[in-house]
């Protein structure tokens, strides 16, 4: 082989090495920039989790909240029923009263 050809393989071979070297660098840059973004999303994602979990509890809690107002609201209708059927009941009575009253004056 020449001395011309070598150097050309020579020059070859290091420009291939520079290159490659390069594209490690670029590739070790990525891998880290890749690195920090998923560990970024992983701690969105646990926020996130952290968030769902809060809003869990307090739906739960809601719902609780919901089923003894409806309790409540159930156990205030009952006494209002019996309230209005006590109402009716003396007012059922006066008219008997009025009634006979009328009736026997009429006789």
């Amino acid at each position: 082989m020449s001395g011309d050809k070598i150097q050309r393989q020579m020059d070859f071979i290091l420009n291939q090495q520079a290159r490659f070297n390069e594209d490690m660098i670029r590739l070790e840059e990525n891998t880290r920039q890749n690195t920090e973004d998923i560990t970024r999303l992983v701690g969105a994602v646990m926020n996130l989790t952290i968030h769902v979990q809060e809003n869990s509890r307090q739906i739960a809690a809601l719902i609780e909240l919901g089923k003894e107002t409806d309790t409540r609201i159930a156990e205030l209708r009952e006494e209002q029923d019996a309230r209005q059927r006590d109402a009716d009941t003396r007012i059922n009575a006066l008219i008997e009263v009025v009634e006979r009253y009328f009736t026997n004056g009429q006789k």
